[in-house]
């Protein structure tokens, strides 16, 4: 007769739902962990420091804004994190001088309590502005500066959200004589940390700091008849768990923006995936067809809103 076909062992229906739940488990597992190599990934805006580092010194807690730690390397580059806990580093510069002093301690707290004041501290950078480290900032580079040397007349940049200062040196390094770079920060640890141990160089009539809430600072040029006379300006304000603050997005402060720009002249903000849909919105309302949204990178990431008058 016909070779008997093997017979087929019949699977219980609990090992059937079993294995559909490890598959389950395991895919999510994948795609968390695509998440989290995704967010790793985008160190290349905001690169992660290294588990062993400890920071040189603090600024403390003050009122709502989380704690500031400075980091100074052996090599004398230069970090600079929010929170107590930060994902990533929010400056990173080069700095070509010799470290020297005190700054050349390895001596490091684990515990943050003990970690000296940045108020007590002082480390002189001469930073390198030949290069940025971060590829959001090279991306509003690649607008600004054609729009800088093409110029006709004195640049004029606002800066909100100032940080280490490397965009405004970097500008001033790259732009012709005669440009000007106002930055504002609402927090004077933030400007303190830029001009101590960042390498800022502040000088009246060519890069000025103030510190300022973000509307308050663009409602008080408007009032005092700064009007259409800035060629860019840019938002880089984040908190601690890098998301931007309604003060740094509001309807108000994209619209007073615009209203300070010159004929062509470009608002620019950074702004994470989570929070796009969002601010996008805002542009598109103050801008309308002129609103438009470019990405840093290919991981989907981190964009800049591009507003042009």
């Amino acid at each position: 007769g016909a070779p008997s076909q093997p017979q087929r062992r019949k699977q219980h229906p609990m090992a059937t739902t079993v294995a559909r739940c490890c598959l389950a488990f395991c895919t999510f597992l994948c795609l968390l962990s695509d998440a989290v190599r995704l967010r790793q990934n985008s160190s290349q805006q905001r690169p992660l420091i290294d588990e062993p580092q400890l920071p040189y010194c603090v600024y403390p807690h003050q009122g709502e804004d989380a704690m500031i730690r400075v980091f100074v390397s052996p090599d004398n580059s230069r970090q600079l994190q929010f929170g107590e806990h930060g994902f990533g580093t929010q400056t990173s510069v080069e700095c070509t001088n010799a470290i020297s002093g005190a700054c050349a301690s390895k001596e490091r707290s684990q515990d943050l309590s003990k970690t000296p004041s940045c108020q007590l501290k002082d480390c002189a950078c001469e930073r390198d502005n030949s290069k940025l480290e971060f590829n959001y900032m090279k991306r509003i580079m690649e607008v600004v500066q054609p729009m800088c040397t093409q110029s006709e007349h004195s640049f004029r940049v606002m800066l909100i959200g100032l940080g280490g200062g490397a965009l405004p040196s970097y500008i001033l390094e790259h732009c012709p004589a005669g440009s000007r770079v106002e930055s504002v920060d609402h927090d004077a640890r933030v400007v303190e940390a830029a001009t101590n141990f960042f390498g800022l160089k502040v000088q009246k009539g060519k890069t000025e700091v103030e510190v300022n809430d973000a509307e308050k600072a663009v409602q008080e040029r408007l009032d005092r008849g700064d009007r259409a006379s800035y060629d860019v300006i840019l938002v880089d304000c984040f908190t601690a768990d890098d998301l931007v603050p309604a003060s740094c997005r509001s309807p108000a402060l994209v619209t007073g923006m615009r209203k300070l720009l010159r004929p062509q002249g470009k608002v620019i903000q950074q702004v994470w995936g989570q929070q796009l849909e969002a601010v996008e919105h805002v542009y598109k309302d103050a801008f309308g067809n002129d609103a438009q949204t470019k990405p840093c990178d290919g991981l989907g990431a981190n964009f800049l809103l591009i507003g042009s008058n």
